[in-house]
Formats: C-alpha cells, structure tokens, sequence
C-alpha cells in the first residue's frame, strides 16, 4: 500500500514537471546583437533599404509541439521576423524607408520548439528564414537561406524557457542575415 502511494505521489510530480501551456502564445520578439564596431553603412552617406513582407511559409503552423498538445502563434510570425530584421540592420546602420532603391522580404520557412526526454527534458528551437533582395525593377538580385537552432535541457520547462529558446533560435537567423557578407554588399552598393 505505502509502495503505491510513492508510486502514484512520485507520478504526479514528475507529470506536474513538463509546461502547463495554454493552445495560443505571444510569438517572442526577434532580438538580434551586433557588435558597436560592426558597423558596415556609414551613417553620414545614408545607405536606405526598405524590409517588406514576410510570409509565414511555415509547413506546421504550430510554433510549439509537446508530445500531446501544439500551441499556435498569438500574433504574425512574419511581422515578428521582419521587425528583428529591421532591428538588426538597423544596429549596422542601415536607414528604414519605404521609398529606398532595394527591397528585402521573404518568408519565415520554419520556427517552432519541441520537447523530448523523461526525467530530464531537451528543448529544441529550429528556425528558417528565406530572405530576397528585390532591385528597384522588382527583379530578385540575391536570395538565401538563413538558419538558427537553440535548445536548453532541464528537469523542468517553464513556458518562459520556451519563449527563450524560440527567442534564441530566430534571433540567430537573423543574424546570419547580417553574418552573409555578399548580401550586405549588394545593400550598400545601391
């Protein structure tokens, strides 16, 4: 009797350590990092690109899947990433307008989290973003594929843990747009 009793008590705190989430979550802010001295536009000659549409392309629309349950995004995925890449350009000094020579846009084609594991848990974030560089005649003069992937393991995940993780992961596409040194020069060369 006493064996069932820790049996079922040791049962329910280990089911009380996976996140309680409800079907919806806020999609976490794109945040990207650059370094002071990382510069590459000159902010005295005023190098302006205008960032437009991104498409949630993203075959699960789920931004979260847990073994029974997947949580969709509150809010516009392709928004989000479009604004972390304004950010990030942005902090290199690019000037935002609506009216610059080039276009960049594209699609958000993956960003989600997923759990796995027993006793310890493994939380997993992949991203995938294409972004295009549309020249002033709306014709594509590059494109690329930009990734990011971010994971933490713990015995317990809070809801904040997976916002971090899927935080992490898209931040670090980002910055693999602002890494590709060929479509910052196509940028500035306009």
């Amino acid at each position: 009797m006493k064996f069932r009793f820790g049996l079922i008590a040791f049962l329910l705190i280990l089911s009380s350590c996976g996140p309680t989430l409800k079907s919806t979550m806020d999609i976490p802010m794109v945040l990207p990092n650059a370094k002071k001295d990382s510069m590459l536009a000159d902010p005295s000659r005023g190098i302006f690109v205008y960032v437009g549409e991104f498409i949630d392309q993203r075959a699960e629309k789920a931004i979260v899947i847990l073994e029974d349950k997947k949580v969709t995004p509150r809010g516009d995925v392709g928004k989000s990433v479009a604004e972390g890449l304004e950010r990030a350009l942005a902090m290199y000094g690019f000037e935002m307008t609506d009216t610059a020579p080039l276009i960049l846009s594209g699609e958000v084609r993956n960003w989600s989290a997923s759990m796995s594991g027993g006793f310890t848990k493994n939380l997993e974030s992949d991203a995938a973003v294409f972004v295009e560089i549309l020249d002033p005649a709306n014709k594509r003069v590059y494109s690329g594929v930009y990734k990011g992937f971010a994971s933490i393991e713990a015995p317990s995940i809070s809801e904040a843990d997976i916002r971090s993780v899927l935080q992490t992961s898209m931040s670090e596409a980002v910055r693999q747009v602002t890494a590709d040194k060929q479509l910052l020069k196509i940028l500035t060369a306009f």
